[in-house]
């Protein structure tokens, strides 16, 4: 890609810039949308552990002699 953009500009106009596809630079700060689909899969990816963590108990209950699933997960659920 050839840098069209050959003029001292702030981080801001550098950035929209390059997502406009002018140059190749980036100022190297970090995009607030980024950040925050960063912080949103962070949650999903705690509450597929907590998920995790509900189903190996629920396997486990089902393989063992007792075959009865404790109250506590059946009234909770997985959230």
């Amino acid at each position: 890609m050839e840098d069209l953009i050959d003029f001292p500009v702030s981080d801001d106009w550098l950035d929209y810039y390059h997502r406009k596809g002018l140059t190749p630079r980036s100022s190297g700060r970090s995009d607030p949308e980024i950040k925050l689909m960063m912080k949103h899969i962070g949650k999903l990816y705690e509450r597929l552990e907590r998920q995790e963590a509900v189903i190996q108990t629920l396997l486990e209950h089902l393989t063992s002699r007792q075959r009865k699933i404790p109250d506590y997960l059946v009234k909770s659920g997985t959230n």
